[in-house]
C-alpha cells in the first residue's frame, strides 16, 4: 500500500510513496510485479495514473485521467450535466477576479499602441472612400483582417516558428496588424495623386477647414460616442442581471454582427453615392437614389434577420465551442436574443441608413445626434437601468 497509514499497516505492507507520485507508484507496480492497482485517492486518478500505468501494462483499476475530472472538479462535473441536460441542482461558478486583472494587464500594455494605429488607418481609409478609391481601401481591410485571424492562430497556437503566448498573441497579432495596416496607408499616402499625404499638412492652421470640421465632425462623432457609450451601459445592465446574460450575450452580440453587416455596408456606400452626386450639384438623381438607398436598407435588414433565423439552430448547437461551459439557462436566453436580434435589424438597417448614410451625406449631423441622445439616454438607457437595479426584475 502506498503510501499506507498507521491503521492499515498491520494487514499490509506500507511504501513511502507519495500517492501524487505517478512515475514513483509505476516504477513500485514494476518492481513488485502487482497483478492489479487500486487507486483510492481522486488526486491521482485525475492526474493520469491509470493512463500512465496502462502505458507500461500494467493492470489497474480506475478511470483515467479525462473521466476521473467528474470526481475531481464539481465545476467541471457541473457542467457537463448542465451540457447534456442532466438534472443536477442549481450552481454558479466563480473566479478569482485579481487573476483576470493580472492576465488582462499585460494584455492591454501590448495591445494599446493598436488603438493609435488603428485611429489613423481607419481616418485614411475613410478618406480614400470620399474619394472613391472604395477597392482599394476593401482590400486592404479584408487583408487586415485575414492577417489578424492568421497572425491570432500563430501566437495563440505556437504554430511553426512562433512562439505559444496565449492572450498576450491576442494582443500582439492586433498591434503588428495594425501597424501593417498603417505602413500600407503611409504608403499609399505618400504616392496618391488625388490626396498627398504630408507630414506638413497635420502642422497647417486649420481656417475654413477647422470650422467645417467642428460644425459636421464633431457632432457626428459625439453621435457615435453617445451611441457607443449606451452600448457599454447595456453590457453593464446584463452584467449585473447573470452570468448566463452575459454568455448568451456575447453569441447574439457576434451572430448580430454578421447579421447587421450588409446593412452597415448598403450605409456606408450610401454616404459616397449620394454625397459625391449632391456634391455635383445633381441634386435629383441624390433624391431618387436616397429613395432606392431607403428600400435597400429594408431588402438587407429583411436579408439579415432571415440569415440569423436559418442559422440560429447551429449557433444553439455549437455555443459550447464559444462559451466555455454553457449551460441550458443561457441556451434559452440566446434563443431568445437571436428572435429579437432577427427583427431587431430593420430598425438598425434604417436608422444607419438614414443617419449614417443619407443624412450625414447631405451634411444634417444634428438631427441624428438629437435623435439618437433622446432614443438612447432620454427613455432606452434609463428603463434598462430602471429594471435592473431598482425594480431587479428577473432575468
Amino acid at each position: 500500500c502506498a503510501p499506507g497509514n498507521a491503521g492499515i499497516a498491520d494487514v499490509a505492507e506500507c511504501v513511502a510513496v507519495g500517492a501524487e507520485d505517478i512515475e514513483g507508484l509505476c516504477k513500485l507496480a514494476v518492481e513488485k510485479e502487482i497483478d492489479l492497482v487500486v487507486v483510492g485517492p481522486e488526486v491521482p486518478l485525475s492526474m493520469g495514473i491509470v493512463d500512465a500505468m496502462n502505458e507500461k501494462g500494467i493492470r489497474v483499476f480506475g478511470p483515467n485521467a479525462k473521466c476521473a475530472q467528474l470526481e475531481g472538479s464539481k465545476a467541471f462535473t457541473k457542467a457537463f450535466l448542465a451540457r447534456h441536460d442532466i438534472p443536477t441542482a442549481g450552481y454558479k461558478e466563480f473566479t478569482d477576479k485579481e487573476e483576470l486583472i493580472q492576465e488582462g494587464i499585460p494584455y492591454l500594455r501590448a495591445v494599446c499602441g493598436s488603438y493609435v494605429l488603428g485611429s489613423f488607418a481607419q481616418i485614411y481609409l475613410s478618406v480614400m472612400r470620399s474619394v472613391e478609391r472604395v477597392i482599394m481601401t476593401a482590400v486592404v481591410h479584408c487583408s487586415a483582417v485575414l492577417m489578424n485571424v492568421l497572425l491570432n492562430a500563430c501566437f495563440i497556437f505556437g504554430w511553426g516558428p512562433f512562439p505559444e503566448l496565449g492572450i498576450i498573441g491576442v494582443a500582439l497579432a492586433t498591434t503588428i496588424t495594425r501597424g501593417v495596416e498603417t505602413l500600407v496607408c503611409v504608403i499609399d499616402g505618400a504616392t496618391c495623386k488625388k490626396i498627398a499625404l504630408r507630414v506638413k499638412y497635420l502642422f497647417a492652421r486649420g481656417g475654413a477647414l477647422m470650422k467645417d470640421f467642428l460644425r459636421i465632425a464633431v457632432p457626428a462623432a459625439g453621435n457615435d460616442i453617445i451611441w457607443g457609450l449606451a452600448f457599454s451601459v447595456y453590457s453593464v445592465i446584463l452584467g449585473h442581471m447573470s452570468s448566463d446574460i452575459v454568455a448568451a450575450n456575447t453569441v447574439a452580440s457576434v451572430v448580430r454582427n454578421l447579421g447587421t453587416v450588409l446593412c452597415f455596408g448598403t450605409a456606408s456606400a450610401a454616404g459616397i453615392v449620394l454625397g459625391k452626386a449632391m456634391g455635383d450639384n445633381r441634386l435629383a438623381e441624390a433624391t431618387v437614389y436616397a429613395k432606392r438607398f431607403v428600400r435597400m436598407a429594408v431588402w438587407t435588414a429583411l436579408i439579415g434577420g432571415a440569415v440569423i433565423l436559418l442559422i440560429r439552430p447551429l449557433v444553439l448547437d455549437f455555443m459550447h465551442y464559444y462559451v466555455k461551459d454553457a449551460t441550458p439557462l443561457a441556451r434559452d436566453e440566446l434563443n431568445i436574443m437571436l428572435y429579437i436580434n432577427a427583427y431587431y435589424i430593420m430598425g438598425v438597417s434604417l436608422n444607419t441608413m438614414l443617419i449614417c448614410g443619407i443624412f450625414r451625406a447631405g451634411g444634417d449631423v444634428r438631427y441624428g445626434l438629437i435623435c439618437d441622445t433622446v432614443a438612447m439616454w432620454g427613455y432606452a438607457v434609463p428603463l434598462g437601468l430602471l429594471c435592473a437595479f431598482v425594480l431587479e426584475l428577473p432575468e
